[in-house]
């Protein structure tokens, strides 16, 4: 004989297990009448009338540096250093994976754009995205807004 106790099966309580069925359910419907009517996946945010905005491009430069310039009269308006600007860096890295998606190249402009509301946005001209930095916090929307020509002046608008 054997000393190993033995115990009967306890079942799952139904109720719990019917409730998650239910809501896993629900989920899936809403996603799947959202997507076969075209819902906005994106609350668009009214931002009010652009108050300023800047079209730059960026160039490689020595050392790894990143060169930020003035679309339209080329004038180096940043320079970053090896090391640094890691939140731009990164930026332009992930939307130049969209660009190349795209077809287009690296040397095709951005706009940083000042809102009424105070956002600072930047958009790609190949892909249309547009992202509101404030997302990332103030520290993340100063490396941006110091491309604007209100910057340099030390004012804004």
């Amino acid at each position: 004989m054997s000393n190993v106790a033995t115990h009967a099966a306890t079942p799952f309580p139904r109720i719990p297990l019917v409730g998650a069925g239910l809501l896993l359910a629900v989920t899936i419907g809403i996603v799947l009448v959202s997507r076969l009517n075209n819902v906005p996946t994106e609350v668009p945010m009214d931002m009010g009338p652009m108050v300023e905005a800047r079209i730059i491009v960026f160039e490689d430069g020595d050392k790894n540096a990143l060169l930020v310039k003035d679309a339209s009269s080329g004038e180096t308006i940043y320079t970053t250093t090896t090391g640094t600007d890691g939140f731009l860096r990164g930026t332009l890295r992930a939307l130049g994976r969209n660009r190349k998606r795209e077809g287009g190249s690296r040397a095709e402009p951005f706009t940083v754009s000042r809102w009424e509301n105070g956002h600072i946005t930047l958009t790609d001209s190949v892909t249309g995205a547009k992202i509101d930095l404030a997302a990332f916090g103030a520290t993340n929307v100063a490396v941006f807004e110091r491309f604007l020509k209100s910057s340099e002046r030390g004012k804004q608008p």
